[in-house]
């Protein structure tokens, strides 16, 4: 299965899912801790995070 995708700024090392983005992937897709995620900022660069708390 593919991860979920999503928006957000990449500036840190640290990436904060907000806005639209993140109420999806708290409530539409129950992102759990730990769980993959994709991150692109639109830009040709992504980054491989975990979910954290």
């Amino acid at each position: 299965m593919t991860d979920a995708l999503y928006l957000a700024r990449l500036d840190g090392a640290v990436v904060e899912i907000t806005g639209d983005e993140g109420r999806h992937a708290a409530t539409v897709k129950w992102t759990s801790p730990g769980e993959r995620l994709m991150v692109a900022d639109g830009w040709p660069r992504s980054r491989d995070p975990r979910r954290g708390h």
